[in-house]
């Protein structure tokens, strides 16, 4: 994650001063989740990325063709490896 991630999540107000909890922004979440990527999720990461895009500052040419790449990835069948 950035380093300033905290500054663009959401604290949620639980009414105690013990505990602080924060929500991720949609972006730093499908950040996350390709840095971790761990198995397909398709659906999810292209939910999340068409929800973030509505709010994107930049090119969207490269976003959405990055994303293509990724879904494109995701959708493949992976091969188990045997040890």
């Amino acid at each position: 994650m950035h380093e300033d991630y905290l500054k663009d999540a959401i604290r949620v107000l639980l009414g105690t001063r013990h505990i602080e909890v924060y929500v991720r922004s949609p972006v730093d979440l499908i950040v996350s989740k390709m840095a971790r990527y761990n198995g397909p999720d398709p659906e999810e990461i292209e939910a999340r990325a068409l929800h973030a895009m509505s709010s994107y500052v930049g090119n969207l040419d490269y976003l959405r063709m990055n994303l293509r790449d990724v879904l494109e990835k995701a959708r493949k069948p992976r091969a188990i490896r045997q040890p």
